[in-house]
């Protein structure tokens, strides 16, 4: 995951990294969301954070709150509530 965050153009859909089938991947500014299925209405995935761990923030344009929690090192579990 590392190596495709670094790599990785500013959007791809519908991927196999790994273990994890990814629906979408997004760069924001300090890391990469990887978007995975699962979560029924929320969206959830894994977050990519090597320098800094990514607050709780809100999507100004939708109003969707986006939560963290650690899993691995630089990694983070989300969920994007709708």
């Amino acid at each position: 995951m590392t190596a495709t965050a670094v790599d990785c153009p500013k959007a791809a859909y519908d991927k196999r990294i790994g273990l994890y089938t990814v629906i979408r991947t997004q760069p924001v500014d300090d890391g990469y969301r990887f978007f995975m299925e699962g979560g029924l209405i929320d969206s959830i995935g894994l977050g990519y954070f090597p320098d800094v761990a990514p607050p709780h923030s809100t999507n100004p344009y939708r109003g969707r709150d986006i939560t963290f929690k650690p899993f691995d090192g630089d990694r983070y579990l989300f969920v994007q509530r709708y």
